[in-house]
């Protein structure tokens, strides 16, 4: 097969022979396995040659004019608020009777989530709390605020530097609440953190800004002049009550849906009872799920809220985790508040929010990255769902690429690490 290459060992030339029927064949299922999936090593060729990198130029380059008018210097310095738990804390999970798991587990997202903040609302003075079961991030540049043994406010109203304010949860919940890993429960109470601003503004860890923002992105006036807060929605209609979440109880199934449909339910009732129609005539009005978006709360209505449904929120104090029959705060405060006539916008902007559960298919995870990269969303979300550490560290390269610059928040000694 080969007498143009002159070597005289026969079982030379055998084996010569054999290596270069293998690489053909390797070839060939290259070629076949890059029809089938070509995103794959259109990935791969892209990162060797230096363009599948995750920059954020082409979203800081996106130019949004910023007034300095009333509504900037209303919003500029409103509060936002964090809830956070390390997962990976075997005294927690002990105390939890809990392990660690996608919704508590941490990839440094906040840290991350932070950045975000710092890249692209520059304008930005008010304070950053961080909710927690007395932990402390630690790679966070922090100061106490109140916890069990230190209720005091000094480190709260004085704070001046680039600090998160750490705040243990039980400290503003009431004491038969206990320790909880019921998320649901916790954000009833976030209005109540000591010196919080009036208005504030509500994050989870996973979400992340992807674009120059502007005060109108979260707040507009009344023409009273106080701050008239907008509620991102998507466009999915809520069509379920009590009677589908009890079924979804009685079946231990779909527990974030239960609870949804369980709040519509209760939201239904309380208008039924008290609304302005008569019981017969009441009618249900379109409420959609909410988006993954930042949550924009007024503390006097948030208060209002909890005195209208204390009961109900003190039904949830022995669920130490989410549960079916939950009410979920942010939703029934949305709607209490747009259909009892407060000042207030819901917003549909799906085109500029974006969502992923980040699964162990990389190459849609992947495709996703690039997405926002090229998109610049307002905001999007990162729903852990994975187990491979592969995507771990994937998901790791996008944040550190596009949230390259560390924030004033973060430790000087821990960006490297």
């Amino acid at each position: 097969m080969f007498s143009f290459v002159k070597i005289n060992n026969p079982n030379l030339r055998v084996f010569i022979t054999i290596c270069v029927l293998v690489i053909i064949y390797l070839l060939i299922q290259s070629i076949i396995k890059f029809q089938l999936n070509p995103s794959r090593y259109k990935n791969i060729y892209e990162a060797f040659i230096g363009g599948g990198s995750y920059s954020s130029d082409k979203c800081e380059a996106r130019i949004r004019n910023l007034k300095e008018d009333e509504l900037f210097h209303k919003v500029k310095n409103v509060d936002i608020v964090y809830m956070w738990v390390d997962g990976s804390d075997k005294k927690w999970q002990s105390k939890m009777n809990s392990k660690e798991n996608s919704r508590n587990r941490s990839n440094d997202e906040l840290v991350y989530s932070l950045r975000s903040i710092t890249k692209f609302m520059p304008w930005h003075e008010g304070r950053i709390f961080i909710v927690t079961p007395t932990q402390t991030p630690s790679k966070l540049n922090t100061v106490q605020g109140i916890n069990h043994t230190n209720n005091t406010e000094a480190n709260i109203s004085n704070k001046t530097g680039k600090e998160v304010i750490i705040i243990d949860q039980n400290s503003i919940m009431p004491d038969e609440v206990g320790s909880t890993a019921n998320s649901f429960i916790i954000e009833v109470f976030l209005h109540r953190i000591p010196t919080l601003s009036n208005n504030f503004i509500y994050m989870n860890d996973d979400y992340f800004i992807g674009q120059p923002l502007l005060p109108s992105d979260f707040f507009t006036l009344n023409g009273d002049k106080t701050l008239r807060p907008k509620f991102y929605s998507n466009n999915y209609q809520i069509k379920g009550g009590i009677k589908q979440a009890n079924e979804f109880y009685d079946k231990k199934a779909k527990l974030w849906l239960s609870a949804t449909y369980n709040t519509n339910g209760t939201i239904d009732n309380y208008f039924k009872s008290n609304g302005q129609n008569n019981n017969s005539d009441y009618s249900s009005p379109k409420r959609y799920y909410l988006e993954h978006a930042p949550y924009m709360f007024n503390k006097s209505w948030c208060e209002e809220v909890y005195k209208i449904w204390e009961n109900d929120f003190r039904k949830m104090y022995e669920h130490k985790k989410r549960h079916w029959k939950d009410l979920i705060f942010v939703l029934l405060y949305r709607y209490y508040c747009i259909e009892s006539g407060k000042p207030c916008d819901l917003v549909h902007d799906t085109n500029n929010i974006y969502l992923k559960l980040i699964t162990n298919d990389n190459d849609k995870n992947i495709q996703f990255y690039h997405k926002v990269t090229e998109g610049c969303p307002k905001f999007f979300t990162l729903n852990d769902e994975y187990t491979k550490d592969d995507v771990m560290v994937e998901m790791s390269v996008f944040l550190e690429e596009f949230f390259s610059e560390p924030s004033p928040y973060e430790k000087i000694n821990m960006v490297d690490k």
